[in-house]
């Protein structure tokens, strides 16, 4: 799908980052069981658990750059494998264009 917003329409742009969240409220919910559990299996399975929940937070945050039209309309895109610099180029080119469209 291809999705666009003329310079003259975007109202803002912000970097941000997607994060899962509930991921480490489940992680939260299993670390009693680490503590309660009868057994040492079951201890070191919810230990596991509550290590992998965490590891699955870290490694599915994502930034992003998110651009909005005055429509109400966005477009979000990732910054994966952009340094900073390129990024903050990148936002300041699009703010010096829309200015000078206006």
């Amino acid at each position: 799908m291809y999705k666009s917003i003329p310079l003259d329409q975007v109202s803002t742009c912000a970097l941000g980052t997607r994060t899962y969240p509930v991921l480490l409220v489940m992680a939260a919910l299993a670390v009693p069981v680490v503590f309660a559990a009868p057994e040492l299996v079951q201890r070191v399975g919810a230990g596991l658990l509550v290590i992998g929940l965490v590891a699955a937070y870290v490694l599915t945050r994502s930034g992003q750059i998110e651009i909005f039209a005055s429509s109400g309309e966005s477009i979000a895109v990732p910054t994966k494998g952009l340094q900073h610099d390129q990024i903050k180029s990148f936002l300041e080119a699009v703010e010096m264009q829309r200015l000078q469209k206006r």
